[in-house]
């Protein structure tokens, strides 16, 4: 499985190897390698992903690096959510799955790409897939070429040349290609994040817009909670653009530093219009520190 973040940068695989134990997984050096950069290796009986691997996956790879991320960036790995986009696939889609994700994995919020839409809106596919192979596929064309020059020049006919192609002696060699495949990806941080990009999903970095979806998110999640919803005036364009709004019984929310914190309320799944109005409220100070701010410079800049 190949992954990668909106920021650019990749997760480690996860490698599921065809057969029924785990004698079939490798285990030498390279392999050894890999799981120290925090892949993962298992199997299953037919190398498809699973129940069992999925939540492998999760365990192994992707709650780890959330995990390590949080550390990376000084944010509290017991409470920063992370929002996983992946495919329709029947395991990813199962109730067996979410619920498992659900009780296990709280912080982990899914988002499914739509069915057939992979080819467009999905990372992996638009920009991974292809330059992933493409390097392993060049290893495997190099040690071909060596293998065959070698037995030229011991003196072997063109028709005798043999290739050791068997499922046994591939397996000792895949993990070392992958990895060096794998090494040259996460090299490509922009070309990620232009694929990120392509997906329509490249803008969610940008403070503009991030402050807009916030604002729906307001909008249309907390603000239901009021007691006439539907006496709420509409949220006008430029009072997105401009990160306030007002609403009925309610204060007007100026654009500054807890857009983090509302954000993160935003995806809790029990809202409380007491929290949001405690989030909405800013006293004097902030108003102030907010005003020397723009003072100072632009206040994209300052963001």
């Amino acid at each position: 499985m190949v992954n990668s973040a909106s920021s650019g940068s990749m997760l480690p695989l996860q490698l599921i190897f065809q057969g029924k134990t785990t004698a079939v997984v490798p285990n030498h050096v390279e392999a050894r390698e890999a799981i120290k950069k925090g892949w993962d290796l298992t199997n299953s009986e037919n190398h498809w992903s699973n129940q069992t691997t999925m939540k492998r996956f999760v365990e192994k790879v992707l709650d780890p690096w959330r995990v390590k991320k949080c550390k990376e960036l000084g944010l509290d790995s017991s409470k920063q959510k992370m929002v996983w986009l992946i495919d329709c696939w029947k395991v990813h889609t199962s109730e067996e799955f979410r619920n498992w994700l659900k009780e296990n994995h709280p912080l982990v919020h899914y988002l499914y790409v739509v069915a057939n839409c992979t080819s467009k809106l999905q990372p992996a596919d638009v920009v991974l897939q292809r330059p992933f192979k493409h390097g392993f596929r060049k290893q495997f064309e190099k040690w071909q070429s060596e293998l065959v020059a070698s037995q030229l020049g011991e003196g072997v006919r063109p028709k005798d040349v043999e290739l050791q192609v068997g499922i046994k002696k591939l397996r000792e060699l895949l993990i070392g290609w992958l990895l060096l495949s794998w090494g040259e990806l996460c090299e490509k941080v922009e070309m990620i994040q232009k694929g990120w990009a392509l997906c329509r999903l490249g803008s969610i970095h940008i403070p503009c817009f991030q402050d807009a979806a916030m604002g729906q998110c307001l909008q249309k999640g907390l603000l239901a909670e009021l007691e006439n919803p539907g006496d709420e005036p509409e949220v006008t364009e430029d009072e997105l653009e401009s990160g306030a709004f007002k609403s009925a019984g309610i204060e007007e929310i100026p654009l500054v530093a807890s857009v983090q914190d509302v954000m993160s309320v935003c995806l809790e799944e029990e809202h409380t219009l007491e929290v949001f109005r405690s989030l909405s409220r800013q006293d004097d100070e902030l108003m102030a520190e907010l005003e020397e701010l723009e003072n100072l410079a632009d206040l994209d800049d300052v963001r």
